[in-house]
This record gives C-alpha cells, structure tokens and sequence, in this order.
C-alpha cells in the first residue's frame, strides 16, 4: 500500500457539551492508492488555528505521498524533522502532526487487518471505568445535581465537572457557592462514584485561594482537582500538594514529549492529561502513557472532540496501565453521534426532505408565512451542507449532494429553482444512502 493523497479538512460544529458553542478542529484524510483512507484530527478549537493546521499538513503532504502507511514511525520521526524550527515545543506543527499521525495508525491498521489498539501491543485492561466530562452551566445547583444523577443513572462511574463555564453557574469564583455545588454533587452520585473538578481557563486562583478551595472540596471526596492553578506553577503545585489531600491534575497544554516530562520533573503532577488531537497523536499519547508508567503516576485522555480522537484515546488508554479511566462527554453531539458510519447519511436524507416539504409549504403559503418558511429551507439547507462536507471524499453521488445543496442555499429565494436543487438533492442523497460502501 502507497499513500497518494493527503487532505486537511477543517470543521466546525456545534457542541451541546459547551453550551451550544460553535467549536473547531481540523480533520486529516491520507489516502492510499486503492482508495482505502485513513482519518486523523487535530483539536485546534479556534478557527484561525484550524486554517494554519490545514496548511502545515498540506505542507508536510510530501513527506507522506508514495510512502506506506505502515512504516509510520520513520513518517512521524520525518514529519518531527521536517518542523525543527517552526515547531520546537509545540504549537501549530504539533496540531498538524497529532492530525496526520491519528490517520497514519488508521491506515495502517486497515492495510494488515488489524485493530490500532493490537497494533500497539494489545489490552492491558478487561474495561474501564466510564465517567462524564461534562461542563457546569445553569444557575441552579439542585437543577445541575439532578442532571448528574441522571447521567449517572446509565451506568457512567463517576464525573468531571468544568468549572468557568459557558452559561450561568459562576462556579470558580465564590468560595461559598463553589462548596455547596461540591456538596450536593456528592450528595446526588452518592459516596461511590468519583468526582472531578476541572477548572476552566477563565479562573484565575492565586495559591492561597487554591489552597482554601481545595481543602474544602476535600471534605466531600473528590478523586482530583484539575488545573487549579493552569497549566504551569511548580512553586505553587508544591504547596497546594503539601497542603491538601486530592490529587493534581494537570498536563493537557503540553505539546511534546519533553513538555509532559517537564511537567512530570517538578513531582506536582498525580494525573497527566494528554490530548492526542493536541499532543502529536496516537505515537505522541503513547509514548506519554509510557512516561506517565514509568513515574508511577496516572495518564488521563482528554479526549474532548470527535470520535476520531476518541477512539485513539481509547486505542492508547486500554494499551497502557498508567491510564485507569476513560471520560465520554454526556450529551449527543454531531461530532460524536453523527460523524462516523450511515448515520450522517440518514442525516441528509432526513434534513434534504425536511428541506423539501418546507419548500412545498412555501409554494402555497401566505405572504405573512413566507420568511418563516424561507428561513426552514435555508436552515435544513445548511445541514445537508455540512453533512455531506463530512462524508464528502470523492465519490461522485457526494460531490452532487454537496453541489445541489449549495445550489439551495445560493438560490432559496427563488421558489422555481429551489424546488429543483432541492429534488435533485434528495434524489443524489437516496443513491448516497443505499449505494456507498465505505459507511
């Protein structure tokens, strides 16, 4: 097998997990001669830092076309050469690196048949516990409680719970109210679940405020505390750790190997978080989880994004003992749910005819209806456009769907030919749904 392609692809979806919050990534799809793809992703979270992965893993397409994907390791040691000096310590090379190195280990994977976590040496774990990481964001502490139990109700062990925050729970920021939120949270799981606490970038404790709010939450039992003090401060981890009971949590705005080292040096880190889509991959992750072993201390995946990074992140936390849980963002989300297999499919069959009967309604519909079902065709519209952008890698029956819904969309204030695009559409999405053979 010799890759013949490499395409950056960035994305932007809405998450349910975030408040609704529009987010940003950057797919990968390396493909091979015989058609066979690999899909990789870098979690870049800002739009303009999307674009420039995009243009990196373009740059870096060279160093992958003609290659066999197998030989992976001496790809990733050249794309590591190759960003020697725009990308030493991290950043935007690291991004377009954990994007190409997560499609490599798929590819592979398909070319001998084989399953990426086998690949790296096989389960060290029968299962793992799952847990919810999940974002606070309503006002009401009973109402947040309530939620939890519910979560919890499905099987999920435990949570993580993102303090500063979309929305209005103002949590990291009242010592009062932050200490009743933890209290009834524990009161909600019960004794046996674990509970986590992650704060946000928006908080800004200095030590001391660490310290207090710390030693309170221990009252309760939480498993770990995560960034309370961001991303570096190893004066101010050593005395938060001299002072409290629960574990530090830290790590996840590392980009390298020698970054996480960093990190794991200053003896203030229990917990490493690691972010393939971020920290170079699927052979970035691992060789953390090595590290993370070897100091006897826990790795963690913050595996926050599509499915793509959550099965590398699981691929690497059943292969490594250093890893003892694994975190599943609560709520649907198209980048979870709607991504991967014929549910995208379905997807645009179901908004194409959406699209359509709206459509009908507006051929017959009072003036005072129009712009109500104006705005239906162009929202439906917009769905089947970003769907089939997703599915979208070269077949023919796509390249049609993706072209009679930009149609819609550019001429949906025309009723004559949005009844056109709009059949064509739906007739180009059915042949997608009962002829594609790579979902």
């Amino acid at each position: 097998m010799k890759i013949q392609s490499v395409e950056a692809i960035p994305v932007s979806y809405p998450e349910p997990n975030d408040f609704n919050a529009v987010r940003h990534l950057c797919l990968a799809k390396v493909t091979a001669a015989d058609g066979t793809v690999g899909w990789g992703e870098s979690v870049t979270m800002w739009p303009e830092a999307s674009f420039a992965a995009k243009e990196v893993m373009e740059g870096m397409a060279d160093l992958l076309v003609g290659r066999d994907p197998v030989r992976n390791a001496a790809i990733f040691g050249d794309l590591k050469d190759r960003a020697w000096w725009y990308g030493h310590g991290g950043g935007i090379a690291s991004f377009a690196i954990a994007a190409l190195d997560i499609a490599l280990w798929d590819l592979k994977g398909k070319a001998l048949g084989s399953s990426v976590l086998d690949l790296l040496g096989g389960p060290v774990h029968d299962r793992l516990p799952a847990i919810a990481s999940s974002h606070a964001h309503y006002e009401s502490i009973p109402e947040m409680a309530e939620e939890a139990r519910e979560w919890l109700s499905s099987g999920l062990q435990g949570m993580k719970v993102g303090f500063g925050k979309r929305g209005n729970a103002r949590l990291g920021f009242e010592h009062d109210r932050d200490v009743e939120y933890v209290r009834r949270m524990r009161e909600a799981i019960g004794p046996g679940k674990s509970l986590m606490i992650d704060l946000g970038v928006a908080v800004k404790w200095d030590v001391s405020t660490a310290v207090r709010r710390t030693q309170a939450f221990d009252e309760y039992g939480i498993d770990w505390i995560e960034e309370p003090l961001g991303a570096w401060d190893p004066e101010g981890y050593a005395n938060l750790r001299s002072k409290t009971r629960t574990l530090l949590a830290y790590g996840e705005r590392e980009w390298t190997l020698s970054g996480f080292e960093r990190v794991l040096d200053t003896g203030t880190v229990d917990v490493v978080g690691c972010d393939p889509g971020r920290a170079e991959g699927i052979t970035g992750f691992k060789r953390v989880a090595d590290l993370t072993e070897s100091r006897r201390r826990q790795a963690n995946a913050h595996a926050w994004s599509s499915a793509i990074v959550t099965a590398a992140s699981l691929a690497v936390s059943f292969s490594s003992r250093a890893c003892k849980l694994f975190e599943f963002k609560p709520l649907e989300n198209p980048m979870q749910h709607e991504l991967v297999g014929s549910t995208l499919l379905y997807f645009i069959l179901h908004y194409s005819t959406m699209a359509l009967f709206h459509s009908t309604l507006l051929y017959a519909a009072p003036p005072w209806l129009y712009c109500t079902q104006l705005y239906l065709i162009r929202h439906y519209s917009t769905k089947v456009l970003l769907y089939s952008t997703l599915l979208y890698h070269g077949s023919t029956s796509l390249y049609v769907t993706l072209h009679y819904s930009t149609m819609v969309l550019l001429h949906s204030t025309l009723l004559y030919i949005t009844l056109q695009w709009l059949y064509s559409t739906l007739l180009y999405s059915t042949l997608v749904y009962h002829g594609s053979s790579s979902f």
